[in-house]
């Protein structure tokens, strides 16, 4: 058994040994991401157990307040433009680089100046104080230089390094972040310094590294080549962060701190769905594009329906165990939260279909309509939470993100068939009866679940048969799989 067991490690060792750079930095940088996202799963119990749900509620008003400022204090440059930039700049790839670092940095002085003069009112706005403001701008001034300097790693297939640190971060501020909220009477505080520290260590280290490659701070043609091809991309980025973190600013202005504890509890369920089907769209782009420039329309329809199926199934499982994993992330108290577990789940299915219908849009560059879907998705979400939240309360906001995420949905659709007739691309590849009859399938058996958390008894009997259905699937699932690699 023993010598078994080595000779089929000895052929899982060559067989990577095996594998190109890319191949190798693509499975790192996925395990990477469910370790990460992992990690601050894990942590979720200690901190609602640790804090009040008041504080903890605080604490997510802040990182969703931090999602929107960053935007404006970094504009995003680590993103998709940082990548062409070291393609169109390869000869000088470390002056591009530290001139983007110096680019954040004057953006975030400019955002932190602005700040102190407005202080009193932007506090009053947001329901944070001058510390936490204090800490967020601290942290953007060496996060920024992480980020970066991990995309170029990443752009270079040099994961070693990338994965180290990223895994670093989510360590070390976590256990410390535990510590410092267990010894510490301001709690939140406590927890947002923990992180904004550990940035601020690892980043110095790599500010020094960087800046003795290259000391190219202000470059005006870095600058005004970055500048023109970021800021239209801005408002896109914005409305993407809004759909994900306005729910919460509104929650706590008309419902307080501890209704958006108990909203976020049962949104980090979807926060690590959302990897695994971002991990399973990363997978399905390359052979989405590759068989549409071969006109395999037919292998199209087939695999996205399949896919889609077992997306359905795995966005399901959270909800039918709502109760069981909001006692686990949280306790007792939060219990109110699992009213919005379908909402929630039922989102996560409805994000992986208007990929599949922005994967086509992209492959003709399309990205206008992208924006604009997602412009009108965010004002959508803000002007119905604004109408709903004082008579329904915080769980109105997960379903009135559910009905976004269809709302993108049907937009993308719309889209990809515009693009389809301008491209002159013919039939679009995919099945949209199956589609909408998954879909509507979804949308019923989350009103379903709504009603087994009446009855455990019925709730484990669905939770038995969805099991079963998911084995009698499984070589459809795995033969599917094998198709797109």
């Amino acid at each position: 058994m023993h010598k078994h067991t080595d000779m089929l490690w000895e052929k899982m060792l060559l067989r990577y040994r095996a594998l190109s750079a890319p191949v190798k930095a693509s499975f790192w940088f996925a395990l990477c991401s469910f370790v990460q996202k992992g990690i601050s799963f894990i942590t979720v119990p200690f901190f609602t157990r640790l804090m009040s749900a008041e504080q903890y509620g605080l604490y997510s008003l802040y990182l969703s307040w931090d999602s929107i400022i960053i935007i404006f204090a970094t504009l995003n440059l680590s993103y998709q433009v940082f990548n062409n930039g070291l393609l169109k700049y390869s000869d000088d790839e470390d002056g591009y680089t530290t001139s983007m670092m110096g680019l954040s940095g004057v953006c975030t002085s400019i955002l932190f100046v602005l700040y102190l003069i407005f202080h009193e009112k932007i506090n009053a706005l947001s329901g944070l104080n001058t510390p936490l403001f204090l800490l967020m701008f601290v942290q953007y001034y060496f996060s920024q230089a992480v980020s970066l300097w991990i995309v170029k790693e990443k752009y270079h297939y040099r994961y070693k390094g990338a994965v180290a640190v990223t895994l670093t971060l989510a360590v070390a501020s976590s256990a410390f972040g535990i510590v410092a909220v267990m010894l510490s009477e301001d709690k939140v505080f406590a927890r947002v310094a923990s992180i904004a520290l550990m940035y601020l260590l690892i980043g110095a280290i790599i500010i020094i590294n960087m800046l003795s490659k290259s000391r190219t701070l202000l470059s005006r043609k870095y600058w005004k080549y970055v500048l023109l091809l970021n800021l239209p991309l801005i408002p896109h980025y914005l409305s993407l962060t809004a759909l994900g973190s306005v729910d919460r600013i509104l929650i706590n202005s008309i419902c307080g701190a501890t209704a958006v504890a108990y909203y976020s509890v049962a949104f980090n369920v979807a926060s690590v769905l959302k990897v695994l089907l971002s991990s399973i769209n990363n997978s399905f782009i390359p052979w989405f594009y590759q068989s549409m420039r071969s006109k395999n329309d037919d292998d199209i329809s087939m695999v996205s329906t399949e896919l889609l199926i077992g997306v359905a199934g795995v966005s399901l499982l959270p909800a039918l165990f709502g109760p069981e994993i909001i006692s686990i992330l949280g306790s007792p108290d939060y219990m109110e939260g699992v009213w919005i577990m379908p909402a929630v789940s039922a989102g996560v299915y409805f994000t992986f279909v208007y990929s599949l219908f922005s994967n086509f849009e992209l492959y003709y560059d399309e990205s206008r309509i992208m924006m604009v879907a997602s412009i009108g998705a965010a004002l959508f979400d803000m002007a119905i939470n604004f109408a709903l939240l004082p008579v329904f309360g915080f769980i109105a906001a997960g379903y009135v993100s559910l009905a976004c995420y269809i709302l993108l949905s049907i937009f993308h659709f719309a889209g990809m068939k515009l693009v389809s007739r301008e491209k002159g691309h013919g039939a679009i590849p995919f099945n949209m009866k199956s589609i909408v009859t998954v879909s509507a399938g979804v949308l019923a058996l989350s009103i379903v679940v709504l009603c087994l958390y009446c009855s455990s008894i019925a709730r484990y009997l669905a939770i038995v048969l969805l099991f079963v259905g998911i084995i009698l699937k499984r070589k459809k699932l795995v033969s599917v799989i094998r198709k797109m690699k």
